[in-house]
């Protein structure tokens, strides 16, 4: 794309989502990151700027649908619409397996990989695609089709988010000018690993701008060599 990026990271928190505001910052993209709390996003800016990039910090509860809905659109109408939307919430914590998981724990979960996820969607294609077109990515994880009994919540709810990720994929298609992935990760992110998160948001910046729509609307990132 000739223009200017224009990127939303929602769930910027240490690891993958910091990474990836990084690289659309070195691309000389405007940066937008979301997350749940100051002392999460204040650093991440404040590093950015420190290094001239134009990055603006919000804070929003993925999983709380009228907190994220209002903070998109407040972005949207300051920046107007994204050319890049990394959708990377996560509710990470171990709960335990699924006899004893509490109905609450999973909700939270699903409310944070899931229900965030759509209204992510929903509330940006349709002025990325008056605007030309651009790209969504949602983070998926390899727990979504090989569950893990001491994160069932976790697991469940990436399982639900790439069968989501999957439907809006059929929905849209590959003509549409919005063009949406999920992206698999293969393994545990951790730096100095083939699963760093700086290696990772190399590959998510090069499917966004490659349009890259792996096999369905899926791309499964199995590390660096």
């Amino acid at each position: 794309m000739g223009q200017r990026a224009n990127v939303i990271v929602i769930g910027a928190g240490p690891g993958l989502g910091a990474s990836l505001a990084r690289r659309a910052a070195a691309a000389g993209a405007h940066v937008n990151v979301i997350s749940r709390s100051p002392s999460t996003v204040d650093p991440l800016v404040s590093e950015l700027a420190q290094t001239g990039a134009d990055v603006h910090g919000w804070c929003a509860d993925a999983s709380i649908e009228a907190s994220l809905r209002t903070t998109i659109q407040n972005i949207m109408s300051q920046s107007g619409p994204p050319t890049h939307v990394f959708y990377n919430a996560v509710d990470p914590l171990p709960k335990g397996g699924a006899l004893g998981v509490s109905p609450a724990a999973l909700e939270d979960s699903l409310a944070t990989n899931l229900t965030g996820a759509l209204v992510t969607v929903q509330e940006t294609i349709d002025p990325m695609r008056e605007a030309g077109g651009g790209s969504i990515v949602l983070t998926g994880g390899v727990l979504a089709s090989k569950p893990w009994a001491a994160m069932s919540a976790l697991s469940i709810g990436k399982a639900a988010m790439r069968s989501l990720a999957l439907c809006l994929h059929q929905e849209i298609g590959e003509q549409d000018p919005v063009h949406l992935v999920t992206i698999t990760i293969g393994g545990v992110i951790k730096e100095g690993t083939p699963f760093d998160p700086a290696g990772i948001a190399d590959t998510f910046w090069n499917v966004c701008e490659a349009r890259d729509f792996g096999r369905g609307g899926e791309i499964i990132y199995r590390g660096a060599p």
